[in-house]
């Protein structure tokens, strides 16, 4: 199960994947694959948003990635919500491959 985690801090957020989703065998898995766009789209929008810098981290061997938002204006704060608004429709859809907590 992949499972995502969202937390807001002052002025920035924090945000934990972790997990393989299991719905499928590697490099056709479409649960993981849409993961993994929405994750990296999410960091590279918000990297180009002035004064904000998200920095991502891969633990491969545990199948984690962690990122710290620092400096999130006001108008980018949308673009996380919308992050965990699609991560939780997916969690609707594959919930015994997805789980969401978000503190937004």
């Amino acid at each position: 199960m992949i499972r995502a985690e969202i937390r807001l801090t002052s002025g920035g957020c924090n945000i934990r994947v972790c997990g393989h989703s299991g719905y499928s065998e590697a490099g056709s898995d479409i649960v993981c694959a849409s993961v993994s766009s929405m994750l990296m789209l999410t960091v590279n929008a918000l990297n180009g948003f002035p004064g904000c810098k998200a920095d991502a981290r891969v633990n491969e061997r545990d199948t984690e990635v962690f990122v710290t938002v620092t400096g999130l204006p006001e108008c980018a704060l949308g673009l996380i919500k919308a992050f965990g608004s699609e991560l939780t429709a997916l969690a609707g859809q594959y919930p015994a491959n997805v789980a969401v907590i978000a503190d937004m």
